[in-house]
């Protein structure tokens, strides 16, 4: 498994000494995750991640990659899938998260309609419909660590039921904002990148278009944040 953070560092250290510098000097705030598991010992890299630097400091995308086989050691009475879904979630605690995969990833549209949330959920290639929200949610509390959804409402809907969904949405107007300065609303998205919407599964197709790739804003084109990138908060 790997897992990753980003990590404020000043900007004179050279991209040479980052790891070194990592392994050395990572905040103790930043280790306490691995303090409360003995015996997992991470293996470090850094990747820049420049959309998010700030001030006199560079950004920093801290990977620590962990052999899951530890984690049935670290917890001999549970499964090796039970093991992992409390590491996890101990994982999202210390402020880390888990380095999403294809299969981790899942594209969410909802609509408040008729007193429930009508949904629609892709993932593996197909498009799961929804009429109720309790229908919905046995089918994102455990399998997915990555949700990609447009707007932020959608996080109030689901946040009750899955206290983990917020650090785990990738929300594209947050992202768009971050990037151009301001987003747009769903119907320019959707005209200015050329995606009809006539029904719920084309909200998702606007999403697949536009998530981690190029976006057409009314101010230009930019390269919107990769998926896998750990959620950044507003």
């Amino acid at each position: 498994m790997k897992i990753q953070k980003i990590v404020y560092l000043p900007r004179e250290i050279p991209e040479s000494e980052i790891v070194t510098t990592i392994n050395r000097d990572l905040p103790g705030n930043e280790k306490e995750l691995f303090c409360k598991w003995p015996g997992i010992n991470p293996v470090f890299t850094a990747a820049r991640a420049a959309s998010r630097d700030s001030g006199m400091h560079h950004a920093w995308l801290i990977y620590a990659e962990i052999d899951e086989h530890l984690f049935e050691m670290t917890l001999p009475g549970f499964s090796a899938d039970d093991a992992r879904f409390i590491f996890i979630g101990s994982v999202l605690e210390h402020g880390w998260e888990t380095v999403p995969r294809d299969e981790d990833v899942a594209y969410l549209y909802g609509e408040y309609r008729d007193g429930d949330l009508k949904s629609v959920l892709k993932y593996d290639g197909k498009i799961r419909r929804y009429t109720m929200r309790n229908h919905l949610m046995p089918n994102i509390n455990r399998r997915f660590t990555r949700f990609v959804i447009l707007f932020p409402d959608l996080i109030s809907f689901i946040e009750e039921g899955n206290s983990n969904f917020p650090r785990q949405c990738y929300v594209i107007s947050q992202v768009a904002a971050r990037i151009a300065g301001s987003a747009a609303d769903i119907h320019t998205l959707a005209r200015l990148n050329n995606v009809p919407l006539n029904d719920m599964d084309d909200y998702i197709a606007l999403m697949e278009k536009i998530a981690g790739k190029e976006i057409v804003l009314p101010q230009g084109r930019f390269q919107m944040e990769p998926l896998h990138w750990p959620i950044l908060r507003v």
